[in-house]
């Protein structure tokens, strides 16, 4: 045991000493490491060779040299006379024109069927129309107050000046606006923040990196002479409770320039131009859209008249086809149209309903007789009933089995009819009396028992029941109460 002690012993002296040298060699490595120990440095190990492995497919592609589209950039006009519109497409007027180079401030990308169409800040130039009545006018009449919120800003064009204005942003209440004319019953403002135009995307390219953004001034189609929007030469007047001082736009002899699509040349041709920017082949036709504004007004009225009054729906209908029937209407104003012509063809089908309708009896006289009918039924069904003999007599007493109510024979125990509870009759006041009930039969248990659904209950005196007792019969009455 002693022998086994020492050489126990000496193992743990010896795994001593071992381990104190490892932690010796470890903190002259970690001094080496860190510069402070002195002598050659150790041998670097060797070069372990990792086999080469592929990437996996989803590991992601080098960036595509075409740059992603983006909602917001500032963006590089590519062509020259690039009109501006009033809304994304070749349908809305234009107010002015861009020219190649020009930077522009994208601030939305609208995707249409003409293709993509970015939504761009206002550039300089750019008028506004807001309605007068929402603007209280300053001392100097020059610049205004909003009154309202979510007031429209309209597209004030100098080319195409028209009563249809397109709505290009909405201003809050306590804006200050700056205002340079008045048109009938509208300010022309300068844009406020916030109001938009819009260009084609085809001629539209991200500006290039470090262009620095400086806001382009709208210019004017070549051969456009004249201002066409009414300036001030003196203050405004309008504001709430005031006059509108109608001015109405201007125009340069021989109409205006318009361009069809997003670019046109320089050699447009000088045509009059429709709100929705279509060309008007006859200048006469301008006037085409106060006429439908008219046309429109006398059928909202008519539709405001009951059903059976609306008498000029025929006349109004004959009126929408002759305007369907022109060559020369726009196609907005065409589909515009043709919807009228639908809703009118539907309220005059209406009205003749209605008309037939009102010349025939009223339905509370047709169904008079059979409601008279049926009162009468009803009687004598109650006189039936009450006439009618019991469809079961006994003992009314819960039932175990169904876990409603049974009539039992007080001279033999059995059940003669099961009874459903109903709202009609309080059973549970009459258990354990004698009663008769009248009612339906709702089903059969077995072969014999009924199912009675009560409408009726009544109170029978108790039958008389012959006991024999020591072979000798004697009468007794049934107890009323069990």
């Amino acid at each position: 045991m002693g022998a086994r002690f020492r050489y126990d012993r000496k193992m743990g002296i010896s795994f001593t000493v071992i381990m104190l040298a490892t932690l010796g060699i470890g903190s002259l490595a970690v001094a080496a490491g860190g510069g402070i120990a002195a002598g050659p440095p150790a041998a670097p190990p060797a070069p372990k060779i990792v086999p080469f492995v592929p990437p996996p497919a989803t590991q992601p592609q080098p960036t595509p040299a075409v740059a992603p589209a983006r909602k917001k950039f500032i963006g590089e006009v590519t062509a020259t006379d690039v009109n501006v519109r009033s809304g994304p497409g070749t349908a809305y007027y234009p107010v002015g024109e861009l020219t190649r180079g020009d930077l522009v401030r994208v601030v939305a990308t609208i995707k249409g069927q003409q293709g993509n169409w970015y939504r761009i800040e206002a550039p300089a130039g750019t008028r506004c129309y807001i309605a007068r009545q929402y603007v209280q006018v300053g001392a100097n009449g020059h610049s205004g107050t909003v009154k309202g919120n979510f007031i429209n800003l309209r597209a004030a064009s100098a080319i195409t000046p028209h009563s249809r204005y397109a709505v290009i942003g909405r201003v809050r209440e306590g804006v200050r606006v700056s205002i340079t004319g008045q048109a009938g019953k509208y300010f022309i403002i300068r844009p406020p923040s916030g109001a938009a135009l819009y260009l084609t995307g085809q001629f539209v390219r991200p500006a290039a990196a470090g262009s620095i953004y400086v806001t382009p001034r709208l210019k004017m189609p070549p051969g456009y002479t004249g201002s066409g929007l009414p300036t001030l030469s003196g203050p405004a007047t309008g504001g709430f409770g005031s006059p509108a001082a109608s001015t109405a736009p201007a125009t340069a002899p021989g109409g205006s320039a318009a361009r069809q699509s997003g670019m046109a040349s320089a050699s447009s041709k000088v045509s009059s131009v429709a709100p929705n920017g279509a060309v008007l082949s006859p200048p006469s036709e301008q006037t085409i859209y106060a006429q439908l504004k008219r046309l429109n007004h006398q059928a909202v009225l008519e539709f405001r008249k009951p059903l059976p009054q609306e008498a000029q729906l025929a006349a109004l209908l004959k009126q929408y086809q002759g305007w369907c029937a022109r060559q020369h209407l726009p196609a907005l104003l065409r589909g515009n149209v043709r919807m009228w012509c639908k809703v009118i063809q539907k309220r005059i089908a209406l009205r003749q309903l209605a008309l037939a309708t009102s010349k025939s009896e009223p339905v509370s006289k047709l169904i008079r007789p059979w409601q008279k009918q049926w009162r009468q039924s009803q009687k004598a069904l109650a006189k039936l009933m009450v006439r009618s003999p019991f469809l079961a007599k006994g003992v009314l007493r819960t039932s175990l089995a169904t876990k409603n109510y049974a009539l039992v024979d007080p001279r033999t125990g059995r059940v003669i009819a099961y009874l459903e509870p109903t709202n009609k009759i309080a059973l549970s006041k009459l258990l354990g009396l004698y009663i008769g009930v009248k009612g339906i039969i709702t089903g059969k248990t077995g072969l014999t028992v009924r199912i009675i659904q009560a409408t009726s209950a009544t109170l029978l005196p108790a039958p008389k029941i012959r006991r024999a007792t020591n072979g000798t019969s004697s009468h007794s009455t049934a107890p009323a109460a069990g």
